[in-house]
């Protein structure tokens, strides 16, 4: 590019940031930026997805009659006023509508309504005695005196409730607002107003889905008589469970036949009866509104009461102080939800809705969505047509999700909402954004379900954005919450005209003494989460696929219903840019044309006025298109884009579709299942039982592998859910419900649901199996990773030890195989050889050679050809290079141990390590470990003086053959241990503020238990206290070598976060950044700037008025073998039972020394077994079990503790018994004291992978009970590893095998002369000091000559080194002749080449040196054409080679011999035709050797100008 081209571009880019929408086109920084990759696997599609929606309830109840007649509860005074207000209104629902359900706004499709319940006629029903809004009018009808006769005389009153509920029919249209006697009534208009939403939503078929939803029954069918809740949270407050389920059902019907304006008819899909109704914060306040109240609270009540509620009862209209007034809600019973879900089905079906689905359990929490429904009756379950959860609560999602789709249904999201942004009410505060999208995508992943549906997304204004002072700057009466729930945000109560025509809100009017001056008019205000939920609702639609990702915290990945385009959706939390790699390996195909758009959602610059944050105004942040945003590289198969730091990316591709066969579990493949977790493989005995097990090492242990998966049809509701029957190789047993293979073929099992699997991922990686009759996963018991470690079924967890990688048997070539061979010597080639598979290499097996072409006693490489078979039977070829000819060199060899170790654990490190060596410039080859001498003097010394992180050298030598050696150097790198987690709730870490309510106090013991997925530890209290700063503390007991900590957060992260610590108790000091507004499922690294002494630590976090949980907390420190202590539970170990009553095997190791793991109900043929596995080595000392007296002898006749060893191997220990016994026919006569505490003290303690308590039942079979079990040790010194070194060095750098002239390891830049003619660069091998460091090679030539670079990174990747070789070349320029001597001829004389001397000129690169090289006439590579001697005259004969020529003349004379025809003599005396197939006939060149040597000459000339000139230049500058 010219200057002036620079110039232009820079003035037209600055053009573009003039006059362009600057804030919508952020700037992308490359300091400090990240590459992140994504990979989707489309295979695994969930779906079709139905949408984005929300509940209607609230918003739409209190603004649905915006601009009604009625509507205006304070005049303006003048008639005409009133109306420009009440047209106002009608355009303020209208932009509303649009906000949410248009194209312009969110375009969310489903609805959520909300059937209400109502209260009695004297219950003062609306605000303050309810949230703004959410006295959701019933559709009974009211009779407040009982004038109506509706219910035989009696009022709708409090006093009448029992008298009311038996007389409502709820069959009667007389019973409801729409019957003649209620149809003008206020509550008939009340209805109108949510209705208006639905009407309108059909108009343009906006929403195409919709529930019809209840938080309470009628206020007559609790046992309270309110729909704000019981007297007590947890007690059952529906009373009449049929006439609700009626209730509900007619309803119904009746929604179903609104119509909007156009005729469109509104259609209900799904009834939801019970929302919330698992909970226990269902209950009424228990003060009355006639109660002595403070004289602010005085002051609301008689202001509403005296404008709204003459007539109204004080004496039972329930009251609270609290800014969150009470809403609708009931606490059911599961047996009372049951019978409400079979009578909904029954009347629907009644009133001809039959294709309404009923739709339950709507849980706050998955977990209580689960226990409902193990709960329910089949009937029950039968009558739910649509499974409901919220996403408040994330405990056992994936439990619900098993469900779902083990019986074919539909899983909502039926309801959630949430604050992820500090302090008050800030609608440009982009962390709320970040979260929501966060939240998104974790609840999508984890629940799989059809819709995602949010809670009411349009908010009350007034709420959110009030404190103690409104928008306008008035003390506040009410107050508000002041927080960042929901999305787009207008005053529900804009009920006050003003005189400017507009509607204003009623409590900002009061607050500002009656008056409309001074203060704004009602406005629509949306939220950064308005943007962030834009990004998501406007690109994937309804009928897409969400697919499987490998991250999908901060992705969301789908593919179109008609698989054209690719959809991702990526959010970028972090404080720098990002570079987004999407690999596209999983896709079928890319087309030569593909193509990608990029829409970037970025956060709004500030304002000061909350009003500002309208649709137009964030509308520019957010979906802004990116022109060339999106890089797609066929070749590479990614799709790269660039981000800035703190945004959303949406990202479209085209011409990307398909699935490639990599991403498939294809139907009728033959797999290896091997665990996420252990890396082991799931093996089947003979029996049917399933463990983990090593890779197979032998054709038995091959089948035992090997699984076959038989594709079985998916549901309609999950069309691309992939099912499977998983059998043994040879069909003959099935893996059942059960955990184990039973025996069958597919015949005889058919379409059984108890072997059918469903196949569930999340990362499109690892595979769940989910059994589609009993909705439980393949398991790891009790998270072990050794071998041995038994398989069994359990609720999905997501957990690591759930996860199985499905591999193919079927090899896919094989180790290249390398083999040195002296010269005169025997082949000996390897009995094995490493078969390699699309997931990696695999056991060696054996193969057979066909070594008939290697000469031995020729120097030389020769190929040899094998084949072998693998250990799951099939057979493949194999090839290897001998290499015949001596060892010439030696690579340099390296081993990291521990500082601190002595000679002989390096002794053991260097056996260990294989040597290698080369035939020249050979491959590297394995050479005879016997052959290999190391001189061990002095070592122990060495080792001694060394300090740690340096490098003691250790010579030695190869021995070759005839009493020859070649020179061996080992390099031991000595380094401290690897820093390990050593945070551990069993004895060094504990935490504040846990909640405690519902069962949950000790749910903090899991924030160790490596599962980072579900909650932990929680701070929610029902009391809503949330001053505190929840504080996790550890304490070491003494100063430990620390590096990090780290925590990762659930759904609801703190404000901010900061760690600190102390080496003396009292003095704390920061350790790494204080960390504002982390991301829900972020991981936050606080890390040292080096290592740190700490004896305690802290991460204190701070939160804004609101409860924060996290999954798990990590502390990195380096280790150390600390006190004995008890490691039965807490982080690392894994403790599992083979048998148990009930859930008691936890309570073995609870701490608590009373009744226990029981087996009372279990089988009696098992001797009972408790086995705890740890991650990583332990040494135990003592294992103690206490037995716990039941009123019998309920302990086992012996017990004998085993231990499994590095190896997976065990071994009995020790085997104790002698304590009373009960002999057959005798009375039990034990007492307590009778109960043994059996204790194993070894006086060796033990390096185990495992422990196990093998407990022998007595003869009568009596049961065990374990109060509790101790298993004490330490940490142990061969868990410790090393920490990768630092040396990026290289020890030797070679060409054609030899060492390179004037190597140094210091020396970075090499430059190498090749000879004139060479046609190919030497060899060239490069060898790093530390063998763990990574060497690579790229060489930045095309052809002969050029640049080589070595770069050398460290092991640990904190230093990098790059070495350089240059090759300095010649090229071929032409060629010198010398004619023969004899240059006349007479006709048909042959040609005689005597004196003919021919020689190759060669120009350096650099033109500054010239060499000749003469040839040899017999070069293969050389010809010489053109002699005919046939024909008098002058002939040209042409010499050429390797592309250049040059020639000379000769004279063929008439007179002489006879032709003797067209024959000529070539260069070695032989006869070949002209023209033939040796040597074609060449254009006469014109060349001859004067003209060569002109252009020796020319060339020569040219270097020395241009030598004169550059010293010209440079004398002139």
């Amino acid at each position: 590019m010219s200057i002036s081209h620079k110039v232009l571009a820079g003035l037209m880019a600055g053009a573009v940031l003039l006059t362009g929408a600057s804030m919508a086109t952020p700037a992308m920084a490359s300091e400090d930026e990240q590459t992140i990759n994504v990979t989707p696997n489309p295979w695994y599609a969930d779906g079709p997805f139905q949408g984005w929606g929300t509940s209607l309830a609230w918003f739409a109840n209190a603004t649905g009659n915006y601009g009604e007649p009625g509507s205006i509860s304070q005049s303006s005074g003048d008639p005409q006023t009133d109306a420009k207000a009440l047209a106002y209104g009608r355009q303020l629902r209208e932009d509303f509508y649009t906000s949410i359900f248009g194209k312009e706004g969110l375009g969310l499709n489903k609805a959520r309504y909300n059937i209400g319940g109502g209260n009695a006629s004297d219950v003062a029903y609306g605000y303050p005695f309810m949230r703004q809004g959410a006295a959701m009018p019933g559709y009974w009808a009211q009779d407040p005196d009982g004038s109506l006769g509706l219910y035989g005389g009696l009022a709708t009153t409090m006093a009448n409730k029992a008298g009311i509920d038996r007389a409502f029919d709820p069959h009667s249209d007389a019973s409801y607002v729409w019957g003649s006697a209620s149809s003008d009534s206020p509550q008939a208009r009340d209805v109108k107003a949510q209705e208006w939403w639905l009407k309108r939503g059909a108009q343009n078929h906006d929403i195409d889905h919709v529930e019809a939803a209840a938080n309470a029954a009628p206020w007559f069918m609790t046992q309270s008589g309110y729909v704000s809740g019981g007297d007590s949270g947890n007690a059952n407050n529906l009373a009449d469970a049929d006439k609700f389920a009626q209730y509900l059902a007619t309803v119904t019907r009746h929604l179903s036949q609104l119509k909007a304006d156009n005729g469109n008819r509104v259609g209900i899909n799904t009834v939801e009866p019970l929302n919330e109704s698992e909970t226990g914060y269902w209950s009424s306040p228990r003060g009355r509104a006639s109660d002595a109240w403070p004289a602010e609270d005085r002051a609301l009540i008689d202001r509403y009461w005296n404008r709204y509620y003459q007539g109204k009862n004080k004496a039972v209209t329930p009251y609270t102080t609290e800014v969150k007034k009470p809403q609708e809600g009931m606490h059911v019973d599961t047996g009372t939800a049951g019978n409400v879900i079979r009578a909904l089905r029954s009347a629907l079906d009644a009133e001809g809705l039959q294709q309404t689905l009923v739709s339950a359990t709507d849980a706050t929490d998955s977990g209580q969505f689960v226990d409902s429904y193990h709960r329910y009756p089949q009937d029950v379950r039968d009558a739910i047509g649509q499974y409901n959860t919220h996403g408040y609560g994330t405990n056992r999602q994936r439990a619900a999700r098993d469900i779902a789709q083990g019986d074919g249904k539909a899983l909502s999201m039926s309801e959630v909402d949430g604050s992820w942004q500090s302090g008050g009410f800030n609608p440009y505060g982009f962390d709320n954004a970040l979260g929501m999208a966060g939240k998104i995508n974790a609840d999508v992943y984890a629940l799989q379900p059809k819709d995602y549906t949010f809670w009411q997304i349009g908010e009350d204004l007034y709420n959110v954005a009030t404190g103690d002072e409104d928008m306008n700057g008035n003390s506040a009466n009410p107050k508000g919450e002041d927080t960042n729930w929901g999305t787009v945000f207008l005053d529900y109560d804009c009920s006050v005209a003003g005189v400017d025509g507009k509607l204003y809100s009623r409590r900002e009017v009061d607050n500002n003494g009656g008056q409309t001056s001074g203060i704004r008019p009602c406005r629509i205000v949306v939220n950064a989460k308005y943007n962030a939920v834009r990004a998501y609702t406007r690109f994937i639609h309804p009928g897409d696929f969400i697919t499987a990702n490998n991250a999908t915290k901060d992705n969301m990945t789908a593919s179109s219903a008609d698989g054209k385009t690719q959809t991702v959706i990526h959010r970028n939390g972090s404080d720098q840019p990002q570079t987004l790699v999407i690999d596209l390996s999983n896709y079928g195909g890319i087309d030569s044309d593909a193509s990608g758009k990029l829409f970037l959602t970025t956060e709004p610059d500030h304002q000061q006025d909350i009003y500002t944050a309208d649709m137009s105004y964030m509308n520019k942040y957010s979906n802004k298109e990116q022109p060339h945003g999106v890089t797609i590289d066929a070749a590479a198969k990614t799709a790269t884009v660039k981000l800035p730091a703190r945004s959303i990316a949406s990202i479209q591709l085209t011409g990307v579709s398909g699935v490639s066969p990599q991403a498939q579990v294809k139907d009728g493949s033959t797999v290896q299942l091997q665990g996420q977790q252990s890396g082991k493989m799931l093996t089947a005995s003979s029996d049917g039982i399933l463990t983990l097990e090593g890779m197979a090492k032998n054709p038995d242990q091959g089948r035992a592998q090997t699984f076959t998966v038989h594709s079985v049809e998916s549901s309609a509701g999950s069309p691309k859910l992939p099912r499977y029957l998983i059998s043994s190789a040879d069909g003959s047993r099935f893996l059942c419900a059960d955990g184990r293979m039973r025996a069958g073929t597919r015949a005889s099992i058919g379409t059984d649901a108890r072997f059918i699997w469903m196949l569930n991922t999340e990362n499109g990686k690892t595979f769940s199996l989910v059994n589609q009759a009993d909705k439980v996963t393949l398991d790891v018991t009790g998270q072990r990773t050794d071998a041995g470690a038994t398989i069994s079924v359990a609720e999905s967890t997501g957990a690591d030890n759930q996860g199985w990688y499905f591999r193919s048997t079927e090899p896919t070539g094989a180790e290249k195989t390398t083999v040195q061979v002296p010269l005169g010597g025997s082949v000996i080639m390897p009995q094995t050889v490493i078969p390699y598979y699309s997931w990696g290499q695999g056991e060696p097996v054996p193969v057979v050679w066909k070594t008939e072409a290697v000469d031995v006693s020729t120097e030389g490489t020769y190929q040899v050809q094998g084949v072998a078979t693998d250990f799951f039977g099939n057979t493949f070829t194999c090839q290897a290079s001998v290499f015949v000819g001596e060892f010439t060199v030696t690579d340099p060899v390296s081993a990291t141990i521990l500082f601190g170790s002595d000679a002989q654990e390096a002794r053991k490190a260097m056996e260990s390590t294989t040597v290698y060596a080369h035939v020249k410039a050979s491959p590297a080859i394995k050479v005879d470990p016997h052959a290999v001498s190391w001189d061990w003097a002095d070592l122990q010394g060495k080792l001694d003086r060394a300090h740690e992180g340096d490098v003691v050298p250790v010579k030695g030598t190869l021995a070759i053959s005839g009493r020859r050696s070649l020179p061996l150097s080992f390099s031991l790198y000595l380094e401290a241990a690897k820093p390990q987690n050593v945070a551990d709730v069993s004895y060094n870490l504990t935490v504040t503020d846990q909640d405690v309510e519902y069962g949950k106090e000790d749910q903090w013991r899991k924030l160790t238990d490596g599962n980072m997925r579900e909650e932990a530890w929680a701070t929610w209290n029902s009391a809503g206290n949330y001053r505190h700063s929840p504080t996790a503390n550890l304490d070491f007991g003494q100063v430990r070598q620390l590096d990090r900590v780290a925590i990762t957060y659930k759904d609801h992260p703190p404000v901010s976060a900061k760690a600190e610590y102390t080496n003396d108790g009292a003095n704390w000091k920061p350790l790494g950044k204080v960390v504002n507004n982390p991301q829900p499922g972020q991981t936050v690294t606080f890390q040292a700037a080096g290592m740190v002494g700490a004896s305690k630590v802290r991460i204190v976090n701070t939160v804004d008025n609101a409860w924060m949980d996290a999954a798990e907390i990590e502390a990195w420190a380096r280790p150390w073998v600390g006190p004995v202590r008890n490691l039965a539970w807490g982080a690392g170990t894994h403790f599992s039972v083979n048998v148990q009553d009930g859930d008691t095997a936890g309570k073995a190791i609870d701490g608590h020394f009373a009744s226990g793991w029981s087996t009372q109900s279990a089988s009696s043929d098992v001797d009972p077994t408790a086995t705890f596995n740890f991650d990583k080595i332990r040494t135990i000392s003592q294992v103690k079990t206490v037995f716990h007296w039941d009123g019998r002898a309920s302990w086992p006749k012996s017990q004998t503790l085993e231990y499994c060893d590095q190896s997976d191997n065990w071994h009995r220990l020790e085997t104790k018994t002698g304590w009373y016994l009960p002999q057959a026919g005798d009375t039990d006569a034990s007492t307590e004291a009778d109960a043994p505490t059996v204790t194993f003290a070894l006086s060796n303690p033990v390096q185990a992978k495992a422990v196990r308590l093998i407990n022998s039942l007595q003869d009568t079979k009596t049961y065990i009970n374990v109060a509790e079990i101790e298993v004490n040790g330490t940490e142990s010194l061969s868990a410790f590893e090393p920490e990768p070194g630092n040396d990026a060095n290289l020890a030797d750098l070679r060409l054609d095998g030899q060492t390179i002239t004037d190597f140094s390891p210091d020396r970075n830049d090499y430059v190498v002369d090749l000879p004139a003619g060479s046609e190919s660069n030497p060899v060239l091998q490069a060898f790093s000091r530390d063998n763990a460091a990574k060497v690579v090679q790229t060489d930045e030539r095309t052809g002969i000559g050029g640049k080589s670079l070595i770069t050398v990174t460290s092991a640990d990747g904190s230093r990098s080194r790059v070495y350089s070789v240059r090759y300095r070349s010649f090229d071929l320029q032409g060629l010198q002749v010398v004619p023969p001597t004899k240059t006349s001829y007479a006709i048909g004389e042959r040609f005689d080449p005597s004196g003919l001397a021919v020689s190759a000129v060669y120009i350096s690169k650099d033109r500054d040196r010239t060499e000749v090289r003469p040839l040899a006439l017999d070069d293969p590579e050389l010809s010489v054409t053109g002699f005919d001697s046939t024909v008098a005259g002058k002939k040209t004969i042409v010499v050429a080679y390797r592309g250049v020529n040059a020639s000379f003349g000769i004279w063929v004379k008439a007179t002489g011999r006879n032709a003797s025809g067209t024959g000529v003599v070539g260069l070695n005396g032989n006869d070949s035709p002209l023209g033939g197939p040796s040597h074609a006939v060449l254009a006469h060149s014109g060349a001859s050797i004067i003209s060569v040597a002109l252009l020796v000459g020319a060339l020569a000339l040219t270097s020395f100008a241009a030598l004169l000139g550059r010293r010209y230049l440079s004398s002139r500058r």
